[in-house]
């Protein structure tokens, strides 16, 4: 199901399925009216039998870092992280620690070119295998951060750190069966499990994003159910919000009659104005292909739903960032005409209306990051033909 709301990050279907393909390199670059890039032509580099990226930061318009995972032998049960730094001019493949045989990195935040803090989750053999693990950027390698908690079934599925040395992960854990909000903080060098409440009523939730104004205001955001059924997956939007002192969960809307909502990413420029991303549905059933963009605004006391692109009516915002209070991006997919396809979305709110930033081509953009005020960087994945899935790349400049 295309935005699926289950635990971690949001489903999107890309249609194929992956054969003894090798895979090559998606060259995808977009500049207002020109396709000659300023940031050079080549695109994000694809391994084995498919590639997926989620996340990226950049410090700057010549340091940014891609993360992601690829498949060597097409089974995306044997995944290996994947991590990509962008020079100004080329993409490379950074070495880095795959903690266990199945490895995924899932959110990346950079405060400067030697400075970068990766999350992600790795184990085999299902989701109660699985372990969320950290690495750190230092200018010249990556290396492990130990990162305390749960020992298993545990992933974290994003980043963000608002000052040097003090960072701010989330996702989940299992426990009792079910997905739990997880938040870990972490300061000079080490880190700690955050205390969380969870939604009056919720038999699991989980969180995909997470961003901090300042150190002492963050909002989190995901979903939770009160089902308790992990084979209906009724969902609900999720916002949980920092003080400085404590997190506390702060109401939000879930339109339509289905149910099946959630938030997927989040931007705050100043603590008492936030834009959050997700889908939701309204039909009540993951089998069916029925997904809505949903754009949620914070006004510093509330959540309310607020217009959404016209593309997004039927599919799923993934992520989105804000240079300043009335100036964003948000990226997803989109619903392709071949059922269960999807088509990459790119949208600039300016504070008015939302306009197209970019071709729509098959598959899905999971992460968009801006190093220059009117020129964005956005990554996921690319279907090209139905047996192959390529990481994909897409430079949208001269963004007004």
């Amino acid at each position: 199901m295309l935005g699926s709301a289950v635990p971690g990050r949001l489903v999107v279907a890309i249609t194929g399925i992956v054969t003894a393909v090798a895979v090559g390199v998606a060259a995808i670059v977009l500049t207002g009216t020109s396709d000659e890039s300023p940031h050079g032509s080549r695109a994000p580099i694809s391994l084995g039998m498919g590639t997926q990226l989620h996340s990226v930061a950049c410090a700057s318009a010549h340091f940014c870092v891609a993360v992601g995972a690829y498949s060597p032998g097409g089974s995306s049960d044997h995944l290996r992280g994947l991590v990509e730094s962008w020079n100004g001019g080329t993409w490379a493949i950074s070495s880095t620690p795959n903690p266990a045989e199945d490895t995924e990195f899932h959110g990346v935040s950079c405060k400067s070119p030697i400075e970068c803090i990766a999350v992600g989750s790795a184990g085999a053999g299902g989701a109660t295998a699985r372990r969320a693990f950290a690495l750190r950027w230092n200018g010249f390698s990556w290396s492990s951060v130990p990162v305390q908690g749960p020992q298993q079934g545990s992933q974290l599925e994003a980043v963000t750190c608002p000052a040097p040395k003090s960072c701010v992960a989330v996702g989940s854990s299992i426990a009792a069966g079910f997905p739990n909000s997880l938040i870990e903080t972490w300061n000079d060098g080490a880190w700690s499990i955050a205390s969380v409440p969870s939604p009056a009523r919720s038999a699991d939730s989980w969180l995909n994003a997470v961003t901090c104004s300042t150190p002492r205001s963050c909002v989190a955001v995901g979903a939770y159910s009160t089902s308790g059924d992990t084979d209906d997956p009724v969902s609900t939007t999720l916002v949980e919000a920092w003080n400085g002192a404590s997190w506390a969960v702060i109401p939000s809307p879930t339109p339509g009659a289905g149910n099946l909502g959630a938030l997927a990413s989040v931007a705050c420029e100043v603590p008492d104005s936030c834009i959050a991303v997700g889908n939701y549905s309204d039909v009540n059933d993951p089998y069916r292909v029925d997904s809505h963009g949903l754009v949620e605004d914070w006004n510093g006391t509330t959540f309310s739903v607020a217009p959404e692109p016209n593309e997004a009516s039927q599919g799923a915002l993934q992520a989105i960032t804000c240079s300043k209070p009335l100036w964003c991006v948000a990226v997803g997919s989109s619903m392709g005409v071949a059922y269960g396809s999807t088509r990459t979305l790119a949208q600039v709110w300016n504070g008015t209306a939302w306009t197209v930033a970019a071709h729509a081509i098959s598959g899905a953009l999971e992460a968009v990051a801006c190093p220059a005020p009117t020129t964005c960087l956005a990554v996921g994945e690319h279907s090209p033909s139905d047996s192959v899935q390529q990481a994909l790349g897409e430079w949208l400049g001269g963004l007004t």
